[in-house]
């Protein structure tokens, strides 16, 4: 018996369970921050990219004037863009393009960030298909990729897009707060 073949024939329903459980921030919070001046990515931090152990760098230090975050910022960012107060559990912060973390651009990019339950986001990193969903997804929803254009995935029609979690009003309107204060600090 092989784990993987056992997975591979119920791909839908996993890439399923990823969508359906996901928290993505509202397209209304990307827009806003897509309008800030030298903003093109929509991050919430510009100086924060994720450190790079093999070279002997250590998070949450300086190095060149950029922040080497450990995904602290990442996951700040995707809560305030979300509108939580308190903060929610067992979701792990993704980001949609892998090599992303590293680049100051993508780090901190709302529309490159997803919450996905903890039981279940290494599928986020380990599924070509449930990276082509969170990929189409997000361009679907902000008009965000990195280099290309996602393809539509072959499966996009059997997952139930109406059923997925959308923030609320009220959180839509306490992470228009959010975005407000940050701009005073930027």
């Amino acid at each position: 018996m092989d784990g993987i073949d056992l997975i591979e024939n119920q791909i839908d329903k996993l890439v399923e369970l990823v969508a359906l459980t996901s928290l993505w921030a509202s397209p209304i919070i990307v827009q806003e921050l897509f309008k800030e001046e030298n903003n093109p990515t929509a991050s919430w931090y510009n100086n924060s990219r994720r450190y790079r152990k093999k070279n002997g760098e250590m998070p949450k230090t300086l190095k060149d004037g950029i922040w080497l975050d450990d995904n602290s910022k990442a996951n700040n960012a995707i809560k305030a863009a979300l509108g939580f107060t308190k903060r929610p559990t067992h979701f792990a912060t993704c980001h949609i393009y892998e090599s992303s973390t590293y680049d100051c651009k993508y780090h901190t990019s709302i529309p490159n960030l997803v919450l996905v339950p903890t039981p279940i986001y290494s599928l986020t990193d380990h599924l070509k298909e449930c990276m082509q969903f969170l990929k189409y997804y997000s361009y679907t929803q902000y008009g965000f990729y990195i280099d290309q254009k996602p393809v539509k995935p072959e499966f996009w029609e059997n997952i139930s897009l109406k059923a997925m979690l959308a923030p609320t009003d009220e959180q839509i309107k306490k992470a228009l707060v959010s975005v407000k204060k940050r701009r005073r600090k930027i």
